[in-house]
């Protein structure tokens, strides 16, 4: 096989010098390959259809690496069309370049190959905030002549051109949604240097050879994906390998140049000691995260893709941004310089299971492990409006607390629903004509009132105006505010935020002869969203960032010339999942409705999920929402 090799050249426009125009011999295997690929009826879900996934990856000497991928697939539909007509090499041309080997399309009627119109280089639009940091690249190939029958052939090599700033080691996940015919993995190591390996989620145990280890996956089904699903690593086929003993030692490897940086200057001392002035050191800590947390512009990008060195305290309190090892390199400095320990550690933000093999690949993410009272509290700085201790969907997973010679895993504390709860209160008056006057309260902790937050804080008046009027609008069709909203504590990240408004509107009560029918309002704020549960049975567990918990009260006052026929029926549901219960009660001129629902686990399983959705049924079901009134006799 003929092979023309170029390299890419680093610049903002590159003009590429290669030709692949006498690349179109089709040899007889690959030929039969093509052939033989199932037809769409045999995979009706699919989009396209890997014939050979293949990677190799290479352990350096000099602590670098290479990454060989081959990929032949066919398209099936116009969408598998649209998927791998540009085909897309993600890299760091920090310390990272591309050899392109081989770049085709293969039709019936011959082979297409790329020319130097067809080959781009952009900066992802994902990553366009972290050039900051890195020269995060994305080369585009573009393949000539492809149609919906079309079948790609890629081949290059992801190399090191200087040595990374990361461990060497790494996760995949093998397989994709996509039916494939074969996926093969090598990791190739020298001499004392063999790495560790772990196989997880059905992912196969690899066969050793030499100085190669290697994974099979032959006849891959596919699968099609579900709402809400856990990360992907735990539950499609996934490696991770290191070169690391423990965790401890890869923890090393990076420390030195983490905890260096984390040195305050007499300006960045000067402000910690002034948000600490007179506080304990739980609340000077409140009072440090929330001064980063408002001053600071996160920079979303995986120190997985950058490294591990960051810059100083004193130069990020310069620059006003930071990603998260900068800002937590802050966060540290200036907790020290008031006599608080904290150390750095990273955490998988989606929440995803932590493994025990010594791999920083399994983060994305580094925070602040505080010690206070002998507790560890965790701190994200990138979190513009979490409160001490929330880490999202991380929260009850597993950190890495960076502390030289004593690197572990430790575990993140799992909230109680009740941490993470909204609470809505309705009263309201119904008058003679069908009208309604009522206050409508609403109180959030958690990730509810970081919603709440992100909506209020820094918004204008006119849009807070327009945000409340919309709550409204969400109660009772055509709704007005009346006076002025009171709105409390959005302005900071501890405690419960508050909001409460006054409104009025017409025809909200139903009349037909004599009764009269209520429909219980929705929710005011969207900030509570509840689990899919539009699939009838799962393959896969549903994930839930964290446990939470929903409460609607309603007091309703009606006109004296009606009684209560029909109010929701006191009910309780509590299963493996949670809980709903819903409660009512009725006087001579006003009724109440009470409405609990908690949900306990972040992951429900295939097995539990029809729990899940009796819980969700009961809440949303006309029954424990209307209320029927009938004229007095």
């Amino acid at each position: 096989m003929r092979k023309v090799v170029f390299l890419m050249l680093l610049a903002a426009f590159a003009v590429f010098a290669l030709d692949f125009s006498g690349d179109t011999l089709l040899s007889a295997d690959l030929k039969n390959r093509i052939e033989t690929v199932p037809p769409h009826k045999n995979h009706p879900n699919a989009s396209f259809y890997i014939i050979v996934d293949s990677t190799i990856t290479r352990m350096l000497q000099n602590g670098g690496y290479e990454i060989e991928r081959y990929y032949l697939a066919k398209a099936y539909t116009y969408r598998g069309k649209k998927k791998l007509s540009n085909y897309k090499i993600l890299y760091n041309a920090n310390y990272e370049e591309v050899e392109l080997l081989r770049a085709r399309t293969i039709n019936a009627d011959g082979i297409s190959s790329i020319d130097s119109t067809q080959l781009n280089e952009i900066t992802p639009p994902s990553y366009s905030d972290a050039t900051i940091y890195a020269k995060m690249t994305q080369m585009v190939v573009s393949l000539p002549a492809f149609s919906e029958s079309s079948a790609v052939e890629i081949h290059y090599k992801i190399k090191t051109k200087t040595l990374p700033p990361k461990p060497f080691g790494n996760m995949n996940v093998l397989v994709t949604e996509e039916p494939a015919k074969k996926v093969f993995y090598a990791l190739q190591f020298y001499s004392g240097r063999k790495p560790r390996w772990l196989s997880i989620s059905d992912a196969p145990q690899p066969t050793i050879s030499g100085g190669q280890i290697q994974w099979e996956i032959d006849d891959w089904d596919g699968v099609q994906l579900e709402p809400q699903i856990p990360p992907l690593r735990e539950i499609m086929p996934t490696i991770m390998f290191s070169a690391s003993k423990n965790w401890n030692d890869e923890a090393e490897k990076i420390a030195a140049d983490i905890l260096t940086k984390t040195v305050a200057d007499e300006k960045v001392k000067a402000v910690a000691e002034s948000l600490a002035a007179d506080k304990n050191k739980r609340a000077a800590t409140e009072n440090i995260l929330f001064y980063i947390q408002e001053k600071f512009d996160p920079i979303f990008i995986s120190p997985n893709l950058v490294g591990y060195k960051p810059n100083t305290a004193a130069k990020v309190f310069e620059n006003g941004y930071g990603d998260s090892r900068d800002l937590s390199v802050l966060l540290i400095a200036m907790l020290k310089s008031v006599g608080i320990d904290a150390y750095p550690a990273l955490i998988a933000s989606g929440g995803a299971r932590i493994y025990d093999i010594p791999t920083l690949y399994q983060f994305n993410r580094m925070v602040v492990a505080a010690q206070i009272k002998g507790k560890t509290l965790f701190l994200d700085p990138m979190r513009e409006y979490a409160d001490v201790g929330y880490l999202g969907a991380a929260n009850g997973e597993k950190a890495l607390v960076i502390i030289p010679g004593k690197a572990h895993l430790e575990q993140i504390p799992l909230p109680e629903p009740n941490s993470n709860r909204i609470d809505f209160s309705y009263n309201l008056h119904i008058g003679d004509d069908g009208s309604m006057d009522g206050t409508i309260s609403t109180e959030a902790s958690g990730s509810p009132a970081q919603n709440i937050r992100s909506s209020f804080r820094h918004a204008k008046k006119r849009k807070k105006k327009q945000r409340i009027e919309t709550a409204a609008s969400n109660v009772a069709d055509g709704a007005k505010i009346e006076g002025k909203p009171i709105i409390e504590n959005v302005d900071k990240n501890s405690g419960a935020a508050r909001l409460q408004f006054d409104m009025s509107a017409k025809n909200f009560l139903t009349m037909q002869d004599k009764m009269a029918i209520i429909w219980l309002p929705h929710t005011p704020f969207s900030s509570f969203d509840l689990p899919n549960i539009s699939k009838e049975k799962r393959k896969f567990p549903l994930f839930i960032d964290e446990p939470e918990m929903l409460s609607k009260n309603f007091t309703i006052y009606f006109p004296d010339k009606y009684k209560t026929d029909y109010v929701p029926p006191i009910q309780s549901f509590d299963n493996e999942v949670g809980s709903l219960m819903i409660g009512s009660q009725s006087g001579e001129y006003s009724l109440a409705v009470n409405i609990t629902l908690k949900l306990k686990k972040k992951r429900i399983t295939p097995d539990d999920y029809e729990n899940l959705r009796q819980l969700i049924r009961a809440l949303t079901a006309k029954r424990y929402r209307i209320i029927l009134l009938e004229e007095k006799s």
